[in-house]
Parts: C-alpha cells; structure tokens; sequence
C-alpha cells in the first residue's frame, strides 16, 4: 500500500494453567490496521503445502482506503494431546462507489504423543515452544526420538462483493518425527479442495536442522 505504518495489537490469557504447562488453556484476539491511502493490494494461498502454487487469488484490488484485520485464537494442552485454532476476518474499506469486500479463513487442529511427550508453552511470547524428545535417537541406547501424530483443517474464502478470488478448504494428516531438540522430519498427506475447480491431493515431507 501507500502508508508507512500499520498498528497492530494481541491480548492473550491462560484461564488454565497448570503443572508447569502441562495442562492449559489459552485464549487471545488480535487487531491491525493497515492504512491503505487509496492504494492496491491482493489477497492469495497455496494449499497446505508452501512448494505448491498458489490456488485462490483476488487479483489487484484498487482504491483501498484502509484495512482491518480481526482474529481470534485457542490453544489446549493436556499431557501429550494439544489442540489449536485461528480465525481471521479481513475487512477492507475502499474510495466512494467501491464495494468494500470482507474474507475470513479459519483452520483448527490436533496432536497425540505417542511417546509421552507434552507440547512445551511459552508464557512470555503465548506461542507454543519447541518439543523435546525424552528419549533422543542413539542407536546405542535403542531410544528413537518423539513421535507425534497431527490432523487439522482450514478453510478460507476470497469470494465477496464483486471480488472471486476462490474458496479453499485443505484436510491434513502428519506424522512429526523429532529425533533430537534440533532435528526433525515431517511426513504430511494434504488433500485440498479449490470450490468450482477441483481437487488436490499432496504427500510431502521434511527434514529440518537448527543450530
């Protein structure tokens, strides 16, 4: 856009928390405004895979005076099972005898151990932290890391008031291997459904190291 500045806000809290983490809840919202001053901008997603190509997209939106952004979010950890969700709405507000067009996308998901493990929580920053296998991969000790199994859904549509950019909606399964703090593979099966065109189904994995 034209502006130099946007204004954002997050309010969070934890109306459970206890055993250090282990057993929680948390709830937040958030707000931005992103000032436009008459400028373009557009909206577009890839499926749940960031090598596939983007398949919803409103195009260039012109005269947009200002946008709003509004969301809610949940998170949930009970020993090895964790739950999370978002939802965000886009409200965007353009020049006399514009339509003023809102999108909104949401997606929610779950966790399972199967080790025993338990997400960890990062009360300072209200994110989820980075697992830790209690039984790290060594072949001399016969351990094989963490294993975790994940499903999740999300939905997003860019379809209103004149704009038909696309409806999206995605169903994931994952199984998250973490072999040490620092290492991990990921193996995902994404079936992805663009509304009025046709279906995707993705397999993918990765391995990913930090030092």
């Amino acid at each position: 856009n034209n502006a130099n500045y946007n204004v954002a806000a997050r309010l969070t809290g934890l109306p459970l928390y206890e055993n250090e983490g282990a057993q929680l809840l948390h709830v937040g919202v958030s707000y931005s405004h992103d000032f436009g001053d008459g400028g373009t901008l557009s909206f577009s997603q890839r499926p749940e895979a960031h090598l596939a190509p983007k398949i919803v997209n409103t195009g260039t939106i012109k005269g947009v005076s200002d946008v709003d952004l509004l969301g809610g979010e949940f998170a949930g950890i009970f020993g090895p099972l964790s739950f999370q969700g978002e939802i965000i709405s886009s409200f965007i507000e353009r020049g006399v005898g514009l339509t003023n067009p809102t999108f909104w996308g949401a997606y929610g998901q779950a966790s399972w151990f199967l080790t025993g493990e338990t997400r960890p929580w990062d009360r300072a920053e209200a994110v989820f932290g980075r697992p830790s296998p209690k039984h790290p991969f060594s072949v001399k000790n016969g351990t094989w890391g963490a294993f975790e199994l994940a499903a999740r859904y999300s939905y997003l549509t860019l379809d209103d008031k004149g704009v038909r950019g696309g409806i999206v909606s995605d169903i994931t399964g994952g199984l998250n291997w973490y072999l040490y703090p620092n290492l991990r593979m990921t193996f995902n099966y994404v079936y992805s459904n663009r509304h009025g065109l046709g279906d995707a189904s993705i397999a993918e994995s990765r391995v990913q190291l930090d030092f």
